[in-house]
């Protein structure tokens, strides 16, 4: 059986392995941060909602994923819309 949703799941994975690559190369005191790069719709929202504050570490978390989550459910939902679109026209031949 086919996902709905199979572009959601792909870039559920790659957010799991986004997330698995800055816990590897977190260092705390300097060092290169991964995470404006890796997640910046994520990074963003929570400086605008945590200015110059620690951000809770589960919320950093689940931002981070559900900000790959919600680009691939768009993708799912456009991809789902053009289908419809493409099924109606062939339809109505």
């Amino acid at each position: 059986m086919r996902s709905k949703y199979p572009v959601t799941i792909i870039f559920g994975l790659i957010g799991l392995v986004a997330i698995a690559i800055w816990v590897v190369t977190f260092e705390p005191h300097g060092g290169i941060n991964l995470s404006n790069i890796l997640f910046p719709i994520s990074s963003a929202l929570l400086n605008l909602i945590f200015p110059n504050k620690d951000v809770p570490v589960a919320l950093w978390y689940l931002g981070a994923f559900l900000q790959y989550i919600g680009i691939g459910l768009i993708i799912d939902i456009f991809r789902g819309a053009r289908r419809n679109k493409e099924m109606k026209s062939r339809h109505n031949q």
